[in-house]
């Protein structure tokens, strides 16, 4: 009966208690951070700043990073820019040479970015929430108005992504080309990485053995570099 009863309780529980009530049985780190997910969704950064530093110390050193990173996160859209900024920072400090780390120093250039005009920043990290959260129309106007400000890199990178996730992946690799156009000397790498991915899906590998290859000789000691070498690997884009 205890376990027909326990049953009944997970089947009427909502998402939340039912992630709680995982988390208690067996720590891992996937349901921290889909907890998080729901939290960060709700708006209750708080909350979800908690949980993260509550389970850090179960996992491994990687793991930890992912959930130190996701704190940031929850801080920089909490709009705590200074204890983001401290989190981003720890992140590589801990592992320098780690993607996430990589990860980290983009958002802490987006943020001194945003220093010189915190209307149009708050206005970019509102979108960006819009986009985690997967409120993809809404993102979407709000990302074309920003397209023509300081933060138009970041704007065309995050439209580009937006239509990846709606699968229109021709919409998004032409948002990359113009991307390319107007903002010539962004240093959104990873809008490279995502640029080659997409010509590679449309069966364009001529041009994105040239995409990679430019991102090789723009940071050739460059995580984005590692990660443009295995992608040509992998493609037989050699």
């Amino acid at each position: 009966m205890s376990i027909l009863l326990l049953f009944i309780n997970l089947v009427n529980a909502s998402p939340i208690d039912s992630l709680l009530n995982r988390l208690e049985q067996n720590p891992d780190v996937q349901t921290v951070l889909q907890l998080n997910h729901y939290y960060f969704k709700s708006q209750h950064f708080r909350k979800g700043i908690a949980l993260l530093k509550k389970y850090r110390r179960y996992f491994s050193p990687a793991d930890q990073l992912l959930l130190m990173f996701a704190e940031a996160d929850d801080y920089l859209f909490a709009g705590d820019i200074k204890s983001a900024c401290k989190q981003y920072r720890g992140i590589v400090m801990r592992n320098p040479d780690a993607e996430i780390a990589n990860d980290a120093l983009e958002r802490l250039y987006l943020i001194e970015t945003g220093r010189s005009d915190t209307t149009l920043f708050k206005k970019l990290i509102r979108t960006m929430y819009l986009y985690k959260i997967r409120d993809y129309q809404p993102a979407i106007d709000s990302l074309k108005f920003l397209l023509n400000s300081k933060f138009g890199p970041y704007a065309y990178y995050y439209l580009a992504l937006i239509y990846k996730e709606m699968n229109d992946f021709v919409q998004a690799y032409a948002t990359l080309q113009q991307m390319d156009k107007s903002c010539p000397e962004n240093r959104i790498y990873d809008a490279k990485i995502l640029q080659a991915e997409l010509a590679i899906n449309l069966d364009r590998k001529k041009e994105a053995k040239g995409i990679l290859e430019n991102l090789i000789l723009a940071v050739p000691n460059s995580i984005y570099a590692m990660q443009a070498r295995e992608i040509m690997s992998k493609n037989g884009l050699e």
